[in-house]
């Protein structure tokens, strides 16, 4: 079982978590859909085509990091109802009470039912499914061997990338669309069964430290985000051009589990070098305030802001998903002249001011006795 402890202090989730949330903001905007819009193949296309199937992985590895930090515990059902489902129904409940007062100010028709249980953001009730499954979930993860887990790490790339091709092909496999703990045809109806399993098993080697097998995981993930890359821009590319765009959305997300695994890895294992580094400065201003020199909190504080900006991006997400302010701020923002003309530059700007704007609303609202505890 993986040592729970020392996972929960790697400054990796909290990096990973920024990196997911602003994907997120990215998918839902210029910036997203710039591929599907520009005229003919060059090397603008090609990019923001392989930037928008890596904006695809931010709810990915959202899920990767709850599998990472959630499976390997052991809780009762009442405790995961209690803690975690109870907390998160309530978080529902207030994104619906937003949503009807957004329609009812629009004058736009609405049913509060229909609201909670239909027309939330869909990563709102897959990850509830998650929390819901969790007790079975952690049954199949932690009884997993090592053999079994590389098993599951390879099949899953496997059928998750070979049914965008065979989407493509129009080839209807009914197998590919019956084991979702692998892959399903609209591939993100299986993300909350894949990605939080695909993140513990690989939390689980780098935690183990062997330096061969994180090696060889490196490598393996290096190829599969390539090859999911690659084929992303072929399949992305072939549908636009040869099939009017039929299928664009699944070419994107049957490409991404490559990267978001590679992603995954790298932030946890660069967090390790920093900890390990860390813990050898701290250990040399020890020595230096023996000596009477002054150490610099610094460090302190700027490590004390990113904790608070990881611990926020829920936070972030619902505001962004649930309100109208992005659309508002893109508007305002399309009519500054300096970036008129600059379609995915206006992209940027705007992730950038909501990032920091929900960010800091977020982390003082989460003072308020009681938030931060839901949120």
């Amino acid at each position: 079982m993986m040592n729970e402890k020392k996972l929960t202090r790697n400054k990796g989730y909290d990096i990973l978590r920024i990196i997911a949330i602003l994907f997120v903001l990215f998918c839902h905007k210029y910036s997203y859909s710039a591929p599907e819009l520009i005229d003919g193949i060059d090397f603008w296309y090609v990019l923001t085509l392989a930037l928008s199937i890596l904006y695809k992985s931010g709810p990915p590895l959202f899920l990767m990091i709850s599998g990472a930090l959630l499976l390997g515990k052991t809780e009762s059902f009442q405790k995961i109802l209690t803690h975690r489902i109870l907390r998160f129904l309530i978080l529902m409940a207030g994104c619906t009470v937003v949503v009807c007062i957004i329609h009812s100010r629009n004058n736009f028709p609405f049913r509060v039912d229909r609201v909670f249980f239909g027309e939330l953001n869909w990563y709102l009730y897959a990850y509830l499914a998650f929390l819901l499954m969790l007790p079975f979930l952690r049954l199949i993860a932690q009884n997993a061997d090592e053999g079994q887990q590389k098993l599951y790490l390879i099949l899953t790339f496997v059928f998750y990338s070979i049914s965008g091709l065979f989407l493509f092909l129009g080839l209807d496999a009914k197998l590919l669309d019956n084991m979702p703990l692998f892959n399903t045809v609209y591939a993100s109806n299986c993300w909350q069964l894949t990605f939080p399993l695909a993140g513990y098993f690989i939390a689980n080697v780098i935690k183990n430290g062997d330096p061969a097998k994180i090696r060889k995981l490196k490598i393996a993930a290096g190829i599969a985000a390539l090859l999911n890359l690659f084929q992303g821009e072929i399949l992305f590319s072939l549908d636009r051009f040869t099939k009017d765009g039929l299928n664009l959305e699944m070419m994107r997300q049957h490409a991404c589990f490559g990267p978001a695994c590679l992603i995954f890895i790298l932030c946890l294992l660069w967090a390790e070098k920093a900890a390990e580094r860390a813990a050898e400065e701290a250990e040399e201003e020890t020595e230096e305030a023996a000596d009477g020199e002054r150490s610099s909190d610094a460090n302190g504080f700027g490590a004390w802001i990113f904790t608070e900006l990881s611990a926020a991006t829920l936070g972030v997400f619902l505001i962004e998903t649930h309100t109208n302010f992005s659309g508002l701020l893109s508007l305002k923002i399309v009519e500054w002249p300096v970036v008129a003309d600059l379609p995915y530059t206006r992209s940027i700007l705007a992730v950038a001011i909501e990032f920091t704007a929900y960010s800091l609303f977020v982390i003082l609202l989460r003072r308020i006795p009681g938030v931060k505890k839901i949120l």
